[in-house]
């Protein structure tokens, strides 16, 4: 039986942004001649001759397991130094940047965050703003304005007080979203957002990054294993197969019957619709 994944052409945003992407398009995260590889290992994991994020958009990287994307992610936010190749963040090197300046330029959620024990939700939230204070400075009105609006946000009100290592997982993923959200960044680099998260928090979840791109011309890059969720709420998409970049574009560029079958080896009836439409009783086969 094959699966039936219907998506919606998602926002007007996205649709519009499309068709105004051309060559030209301001370009605020970039990388060449990348080659990445844990220090551990000699295997390379992802090889990129070519990677050009646009300005203020959301873009998606999809792919099945083990095809690099958390680990093209940690290269572009400077925790992975390439083996070979360049990454630039508007324009510059990431190893031009000191670490407070980078911070207030990029900010990045990954799946491999710890709990800090005791410390409630509102004080973690408080720590995105590190990269605005020095060592003595008190926080400032500034400060204040910014964690609130995080908190808001990402929807946490309710936790303010709690402390993280009480918090269910996909309570934590909240507040470690809201903590990043107070850096106040132009750029922002979401690692799975959504995992761990109930259907309700995903939406949410994803509302809010659509939302910040919107309002704030935040640009954004997020990985993401929902394939219909990707295709909904992100203007450009890309797919990764074996550490290369497979298909690159708009939704519907993308995600196709053909890619779904040779990247993720499933059939699948791909339909855009106005609304999106899921049909998780109907199993995925794998192509003979």
């Amino acid at each position: 039986m094959t699966q039936q994944i219907d998506t919606a052409n998602h926002a007007e945003h996205a649709e519009h942004a499309a068709e105004e992407r051309d060559d030209d398009a301001e370009i605020v995260v970039s990388a060449s001649d990348l080659s990445l590889a844990y220090p551990s290992s000699d295997e390379v994991v992802v090889s990129c001759e070519t990677l050009r994020i646009p300005n203020g958009e959301v873009t998606a990287l999809i792919g099945p397991n083990g095809s690099g994307k958390s680990t093209l992610l940690k290269a572009l936010s400077d925790h992975l130094h390439p083996r070979e190749g360049t990454v630039r963040v508007d324009g510059r090197t990431v190893r031009e940047y000191d670490q407070k300046e980078f911070a207030r330029t990029l900010g990045r959620l990954s799946q491999e965050n710890e709990s800090p024990g005791d410390l409630s939700v509102e004080d973690l939230v408080y720590h995105g703003r590190y990269p605005y204070r020095g060592f003595f400075d008190g926080v400032s009105d500034e400060d204040e304005a910014a964690v609130e609006r995080a908190i808001d946000l990402a929807g946490v009100e309710h936790l303010r007080e709690s402390s993280v290592g009480d918090l269910s997982g996909g309570q934590k993923q909240l507040a470690w979203m809201a903590m990043v959200l107070a850096q106040d960044t132009d750029v922002l680099l979401l690692d799975e957002p959504t995992t761990f998260l109930d259907l309700n928090h995903q939406l949410q979840v994803m509302e809010t990054v659509r939302r910040l791109n919107r309002e704030r011309d935040i640009t954004v890059i997020v990985v993401l294993h929902d394939i219909a969720q990707a295709a909904r709420h992100a203007d450009h998409l890309m797919a990764l197969q074996d550490g290369e970049i497979f298909a690159r574009g708009s939704p519907g560029e993308v995600v196709t019957e053909s890619l779904l079958a040779e990247v993720f080896e499933v059939r699948a009836e791909v339909q855009y619709e106005p609304e999106l439409r899921i049909h998780p009783q109907q199993s995925l086969t794998r192509p003979e």
